[in-house]
């Protein structure tokens, strides 16, 4: 049985139908779609497993690895996909995730390090630490006033918790307008994380030292 892809994007719209018997995610449809009937379309991935989170994508509305959306959970024979419209759009689903990074505080949350066992604070970095930085939070978000976004308050609660040297820096970078007290709570953001970093909780903690 064919599914029916609609690509809708900035710069038009696509459509093709594809016999999708024997692919398991939407990238393998991508990437099936690219190779045959629609050459033009552009994506970004790495991966294919999500660790790169490089292919984010709406996928039926909802923001998505495309990696890891399996065909068979859509429950659909028609299947919408669009670019994350928080981010810079490139071409076709493909965006720059340059507005993502700029959010960030200065902080060491990106280095990926793995804790000894019996490290606790270093497990409670690792967890954050598992931040792909694909934009799904930010693109799931309710929050229309202006906001810093869940990625990056969680990351200054994160550099709270490593160096206590940092405190008086991240407070006041959280506590600004569009800070902590801008979000909605609505936890979307968490729900939207493939790696379970959980960013909504770590806002209400951060919301706790304001």
């Amino acid at each position: 049985m064919k599914t029916r892809f609609i690509i809708r994007t900035p710069g038009g719209e696509m459509r093709a139908s594809l016999e999708t018997e024997g692919l398991r995610t939407v990238l393998d449809a991508m990437e099936l779609l690219r190779s045959g009937t629609l050459p033009s379309l552009s994506y970004r991935h790495s991966c294919h497993h999500g660790s790169c989170g490089t292919c984010g994508a709406l996928v039926n509305g909802k923001p998505s690895l495309m990696c890891l959306t399996r065909l068979d959970s859509l429950d659909s024979r028609e299947i919408l996909v669009e670019p994350l419209s928080s981010l810079t759009w490139i071409a076709g689903i493909a965006v720059f995730p340059g507005l993502f990074f700029e959010r960030l505080p200065d902080t060491d949350y990106l280095h990926y390090e793995e804790p000894t066992k019996a490290d606790v604070l270093g497990t409670r970095q690792a967890i954050l630490e598992k931040c792909i930085e694909c934009g799904l939070c930010v693109e799931s978000c309710p929050v229309e006033k202006p906001f810093v976004g869940p990625a990056a308050l969680a990351a200054a609660e994160l550099e709270l918790e490593k160096h206590q040297s940092r405190i008086s820096d991240m407070v006041a970078f959280a506590a600004g307008a569009d800070g902590a007290r801008a979000c909605e709570r609505a936890f979307a953001c968490s729900r939207a994380c493939p790696q379970g970093v959980a960013p909504g909780k770590k806002i209400t903690e951060l919301l706790k030292r304001l």
